[in-house]
């Protein structure tokens, strides 16, 4: 780092005398490297790079004031002793003991001192990244509208599995199997990942968003289907004619509008593989969670936990417990932060602010209306059931830092589908550039 002494601030007398405060940048000793993702420099228009260098622990930032020199002092003069006092805070830090990490972490059972291999201690350290505060400590109250670019996510439908794409797993060119009659043609696998017909919020921006950030396999989670070879075109959604075949994503196969008999259908897709669900900033980006709101069915059966958990590196977060510092985790690792879980219905509404009306069911074509719930989602566009939304307000800015490793993850404990229409989560975000 090119810089070292910077004079923020000069106090001048009416004797003409006067001081100098500002900061040392001192370069930290890989002992004495410690991280504070939080930290917020005195030094104003600074670089992302010195930013990260400050939060990394790399570079120290150590306040100084010289204290009254006498009038007539010369600039020369001041800076030969500013150069004095930088080499002395230099040592000074070069040759501090490394502070203990003995301590956090360690756990007693009555007997005997160890120290754990779970990161209990970690959501104190938590608290000071995902609740912003002000230099005396204050939490930061952020007003709407803040600067940054609009994310929402909605967590895939817990009465779907088809929806389930976080945890998903890509198959390509299975071969098929002909059901007998040349039209239907059936997977190893159900539940294939729906991402055309709409079950998922913004499909079209996350197949965008699986696409751009895996170049060397840009699959969207789209189902390919080729018979002797050949590309094959799925019917336009909700259509039961007019291209090639139709998909039934719950069931794993599709059905040829002309037979295929004797040819050797094969099937790219992606299919269900656990219900985790991950928020995370696009590299280079904060990501910060301002509100959520969670929207279920009036039929939804909860049938397991849900359950939300903040993951970063334990580089950053719990360097003790690296491989290179005789811990369990190798270099790159994310342990769990915090973790909450909804065990019951009623805990959801506890924390909510309220409720908002009633949504009845809408949209629905009176044909489609007794149709059972796997066959409504594949011929209807609208809603089966009527919906109840609660919203949840955060007094402090969830904040989740690409640089870190940083993610929230939402899964089904057991991975066990809910009963009924539609259980899901959505959060109101603000994508921001790294370390605004």
């Amino acid at each position: 780092m090119s810089l070292q002494i910077i004079i923020i601030n000069t106090n001048n007398q009416l004797d003409g005398s006067f001081s100098i405060s500002g900061v040392f940048w001192l370069t930290a000793p890989e002992s004495l490297t410690i991280p504070s993702p939080s930290f917020k420099s005195q030094v104003t228009n600074i670089t992302s790079a010195q930013l990260a260098a400050l939060q990394n622990g790399t570079i120290v930032e150590s306040h100084f004031n010289t204290g009254l020199y006498p009038t007539g002092t010369t600039v020369a003069d001041v800076k030969t002793d500013l150069q004095s006092l930088y080499d002395v805070a230099q040592a000074k830090l070069n040759n501090s003991i490394p502070p203990s990490t003995g301590f956090v972490g360690a756990v007693f059972d009555g007997t005997s001192w160890s120290i754990s291999t779970e990161p209990l201690y970690i959501e104190s350290q938590l608290v000071n990244i995902i609740q912003p505060k002000d230099p005396n400590g204050i939490p930061l109250i952020i007003s709407e509208p803040r600067s940054g670019s609009e994310a929402i996510y909605a967590t895939h439908n817990f009465c779907d599995k088809t929806t389930w794409f976080g945890d998903s797993v890509r198959v390509n060119d299975e071969v098929l199997t002909d059901s007998g009659d040349g039209y239907v043609f059936t997977s190893i696998h159900i539940n294939w990942i729906d991402m055309r017909t709409g079950r998922v919020l913004d499909d079209d921006g996350l197949v965008e968003e699986q696409q751009l950030l895996n170049p060397g396999d840009p699959h969207g989670y789209q189902v390919i289907v080729k018979s002797d070879s050949v590309l094959k075109t799925p019917h336009d959604i909700f259509e039961t004619s007019g291209q090639d075949y139709e998909i039934f994503y719950d069931d794993g196969y599709v059905k040829f509008a002309q037979s295929q008999s004797g040819k050797t259908v094969t099937a790219s897709y992606s299919y269900e593989n656990g219900s985790t669900f991950y928020v995370k900033p696009l590299p280079g980006k904060t990501l910060a969670i301002e509100a959520a709101e969670a929207d279920f069915s009036d039929d939804i059966g909860q049938n397991d936990t849900i359950e939300y958990s903040v993951w970063g590196l334990v580089d950053v977060f719990a360097p003790q417990y690296l491989q290179s510092n005789g811990g369990p985790y190798p270099s790159g690792t994310k342990i769990p932060l915090k973790t909450g879980r909804y065990k019951r219905y009623t805990q959801v509404l506890r924390e909510a602010i309220g409720a908002f009306p009633v949504l009845n069911s809408n949209g629905a074509l009176d044909e489609h209306k007794n149709l059972s719930m796997k066959e409504f989602r594949r011929q209807s566009r609208g809603g089966l059931r009527s919906m109840q939304s609660v919203p949840f307000r955060y007094a402090t800015v969830r904040a989740l830092y690409s640089d870190y490793g940083m993610e929230l993850r939402v899964k089904l404990l057991h991975d066990r589908e809910f009963y009924g229409e539609i259980s899901t989560i959505t959060f109101y975000c603000t994508s921001e550039n790294k370390g605004s």
